[in-house]
C-alpha cells in the first residue's frame, strides 16, 4: 500500500520581482516545477488577489514516500 507525505505551498515562498515586489507568473511557475522535479504532485490549490497589485496561491502538493 503506497504511503504519502504532504507539503504546503504559497507564493510567499516564492522571491517576488520589480519595483512592486510582484509575483510574476514565470516566477511561480519555475518554483512549481521544480518542486515537480522533486516528485511533488499538487493534489489542491486556491487562488486569490492581494490588493489588487498580486496574487497568492496556497496549494497542497504530495508526493509518494520511498519505502
Amino acid at each position: 500500500m503506497a504511503t504519502w507525505e504532504y507539503e504546503l505551498f504559497s507564493t510567499a515562498d516564492v522571491p517576488s520581482e520589480g519595483f512592486m515586489k510582484r509575483h510574476t507568473r514565470e516566477g511561480v511557475i519555475a518554483h512549481l516545477n521544480k518542486l515537480g522535479a522533486e516528485g511533488w504532485e499538487v493534489v489542491n490549490a486556491h487562488f486569490g488577489a492581494v490588493g489588487g497589485v498580486d496574487f497568492i496561491i496556497h496549494a497542497l502538493l504530495k508526493r509518494q514516500k520511498n519505502p
